[in-house]
Order: C-alpha cells, then structure tokens, then sequence
C-alpha cells in the first residue's frame, strides 16, 4: 500500500466471527480489505492444526484510491525513534483491539504506534491464558528522546494494562 502512495492507511484493530485477531485497512472512512489470524474453531472444523493468516483486499478501490493520489513528501524527523516490546500474559478473552483502544486512551504524546508481533496459547501458559508480544514505537519531533521519557511511558502503558486487563509481563 506504500508504494501505491497509500501512506494514510489505517490499521484499526476489528472484530469478525471468522478471525480471533483482525486489522483493518481503512482509508477515509471506507475499509480496503481485512488482515487476520483464521478463528481456531473454524480450522478446527477444517482439521487444521496450526495458525493460518488471511488477507482479504477490495483491489478495485485500492487501485481507485492509488490513482488520486500525487506523491506527498514530510521531512524525516532528525530526532529517532525508540521501539520497545512488551510481552503480556493475558486472559484468553481479551483482544488486540481492547488493548489498542486502551493503549490510544491514555493519549500519550510520545506513543507512535503499536502493533502485535505475537500470539501465544499453549501449554506453557496457565489454563485460560493467553501471550500477546506488542511493539511501541516512542518519538519526540523536537528532541531526542531521554530514557525516564521512555521509562515513563513505558510504566504508563504497564500500569495501564495491569489495572484494566490483569496483565502480566512475561520475561
């Protein structure tokens, strides 16, 4: 979607009874397509014993999309920024989605972006658990980030999913 010029697309964590985890690509309120980890009931179904991943992209309003917009340009920042990952040990009911509205809640300046890298269910985790690994990426435009900035979003983000979700961080 880059490289078509899409540069505003935005992923939005979504609910769909054929997905346990989705993202949708959205661009001015209309949706390009669906990203997401097949529901384990309906693999189950199938027979299938591992994840599957499906993309579904509505290519005809992409490429309606790609043809109206000319290519804009943002200088780079000159501060970087700073990714850092968490790993939460979570109930099973609990979505990607919940935690990306909670983690935009707390409308912290520094936060850019969050994304999920990793999902976890097995025997290792206690009965009725789940593990997300998720990823921050942390950016000042005026100065280079100081690590208490960063400790102290961080610990915002931790505070924040252990109150509303009793999530643990796992090592």
């Amino acid at each position: 979607l880059k490289r078509l010029n899409l540069n505003e697309v935005k992923q939005k964590p979504t609910v769909s009874i054929n997905f346990s985890d989705a993202i949708s690509l959205e661009l001015n309120g209309k949706e390009l397509g669906i990203i997401g980890m097949v529901d384990k009931k309906i693999l189950k179904k199938a027979d299938v014993g591992q994840d599957v991943f499906y993309a579904e992209l509505n290519w005809e309003m992409v490429v309606e999309f790609a043809s109206q917009y000319k290519l804009k340009y943002k200088e780079i920042s000159k501060f970087p920024s700073v990714k850092r990952d968490l790993a939460l040990l979570l109930d099973k009911g609990i979505s990607f989605a919940e935690l990306y509205d909670a983690t935009f809640g707390l409308k912290l300046d520094l936060l850019k972006s969050v994304q999920l890298f990793d999902v976890y269910e097995g025997e290792k985790l206690p009965e009725g658990k789940k593990s997300y690994a998720l990823s921050f990426v942390l950016q000042n435009e005026e100065k280079t980030l100081a690590d208490t900035e960063i400790e102290k979003t961080m610990n915002e983000l931790i505070r924040n999913f252990q109150k509303n979700f009793n999530a643990e961080l796992r090592n």
